[in-house]
């Protein structure tokens, strides 16, 4: 598939069965090749509903077994029945959605000095966009073409040229930092922001898993079964193996907290794949249904069920 990605098959968009008879392998085999690149940056597709499609089926899916037809005797001849599994493949549509195109070709395309250093700059921006300011730890995580060390140079000619400032704006992180030169005004406005908002430890923005020393409480692991709770910059709650072990930074008396075990209940009552239930086992080490939590969130309809607290 690799060598594929970077040939001129991908000249225009492919969708799942052109790729399938071009390899000659089975559906399931497709499906693994395919999203082994997709997560590599070598293909992608022209939507998001491809990744989507995959969460909900599940990113490789089995090879569906195609029984010979059967004939079945009509009053005017013999008529070929389509066999159901036949059917049903049409009916779901591909294993793997969307219609995808290469990367790798782009990679490899022959850019002039002047053309990758803009591509690097538009990267940079990207990234400043997502993070407020450019340090080695934050960017540690990012695919190769979003590396620090490839970032780098670009990221010195931009400051150079005064599109970027460098500075320590943060304790605690042990790298070179950059930031806009509007980065005063911009933390005073981040600073005046209290609300609450909650995201996945394995979300490209989550702060999980970087190096960064000082912090009151220590980050989780950059796990998709984690997820950080945060109060404007302040960091008030951590959920860990997918509800069942709760870290709560704040007060159980604390003005905030109804709304934050409303974000807790997400999972639960989002209407896209919601869990069956989330059950709490443990707040701050101690026994959910036993913390002095447990009356807030019975409040907020979770029931106590043999020593955890349980939401339906």
């Amino acid at each position: 598939m690799a060598q594929l990605a970077a040939s001129n098959f991908f000249n225009r968009p492919r969708d799942f069965w052109e790729i399938k008879n071009e390899l000659g392998i089975d559906s399931r085999s497709c499906a693994e090749a395919l999203w082994r690149e997709v997560w590599q940056g070598a293909l992608t597709s022209d939507s998001f509903e491809p990744v989507r499609k995959g969460v909900e089926r599940g990113f490789t899916p089995k090879e569906i077994e195609i029984p010979q037809p059967v004939e079945i005797i009509r009053p005017f001849g013999r008529q070929r029945r389509i066999p159901g599994a036949l059917k049903n493949r049409w009916r779901d549509g591909a294993p793997v959605a969307g219609t995808w195109f290469s990367l790798a070709a782009e990679e490899q395309a022959a850019f002039s000095p002047l053309e990758e250093d803009a591509v690097n700059r538009d990267r940079v921006r990207l990234l400043l966009d997502r993070w407020g300011i450019l340090c080695r730890p934050l960017l540690e995580h990012e695919i190769s073409p979003f590396s620090w060390s490839k970032l780098l140079p670009a990221i010195r000619r931009m400051e150079l040229s005064g599109e970027l400032t460098a500075g320590r704006f943060f304790a605690g992180v042990n790298s070179l930092q950059f930031a806009s030169p509007s980065i005063a005004a911009e933390l005073e406005q981040a600073e005046s922001f209290g609300g609450l908002y909650w995201m996945n430890a394995a979300d490209p923005a989550s702060p999980a898993g970087t190096e960064i020393e000082g912090l009151e409480y220590a980050l989780c692991a950059r796990s998709a079964n984690n997820r950080l709770y945060f109060r404007g910059a302040g960091l008030v709650a951590i959920s860990a193996k997918n509800g069942r072990e709760m870290q709560i930074f704040i007060k159980a008396d604390d003005p905030d907290m109804a709304r934050l075990i409303c974000l807790f209940k997400i999972p639960r009552t989002r209407s896209f794949m919601p869990d069956k239930k989330i059950a709490v086992e443990k707040i701050n080490g101690q026994g959910a249904a036993q913390s002095g939590y447990a009356p807030c969130f019975r409040e907020q309809g979770f029931v106590n069920d043999r020593g955890k607290l349980v939401f339906w």
